[in-house]
């Protein structure tokens, strides 16, 4: 029974590294160094299937930009060899109660008689700041306030 047990660990450690594309070597190499990870061997082999299926995400959705189904492109970032789960864990620290959306619900009432611009970017007027990253410290509510003084 334990050499059936060994056996599957085996094939299943040996599945992950059938699963990479070849092609995506030298920029898994750039992804880690421009943004300073490193893994041991283990995580190594989970991190770097997340990052490829990430890549791919991206590269299907820029292509859909590209012949305007989207407005806006993606991009790698540090955040990119985590999961959903593993990302929201990290920097999501709101925590809502379970009537919170309930208590705080408005209607929305669409505006008439205004001509709303189809695109603003307000960085291209210099009135934003470029984009920060609170990292993991729960400070959402001091970033959010402090982003809309600046508006």
């Amino acid at each position: 029974m334990q050499l059936v047990l060994v056996f599957c660990l085996f094939a299943a450690a040996a599945s992950y590294s059938l699963h990479f594309t070849s092609q995506l070597d030298e920029n898994w190499g750039h992804f880690k160094n421009v943004f300073g990870k490193s893994y041991t061997s283990a995580e190594e082999a989970r991190r770097r299937l997340v990052w490829e299926e990430r890549v791919t995400s991206i590269a299907r959705h820029n292509l859909r930009a590209d012949v305007g189904l989207y407005s806006f492109r993606r991009g790698l970032n540090k955040y990119s060899d985590m999961t959903r789960e593993e990302y929201m864990n990290t920097l999501n620290g709101f925590k809502a109660r379970s009537n919170f959306f309930e208590i705080n619900a408005t209607t929305w009432l669409p505006l008439s008689n205004v001509d709303i611009p189809e695109q603003v970017d307000w960085r291209d007027d210099g009135l934003v700041t470029p984009v920060k990253d609170q990292g993991s410290c729960g400070s959402c509510w001091s970033f959010s306030t402090t982003g809309s003084l600046e508006g």
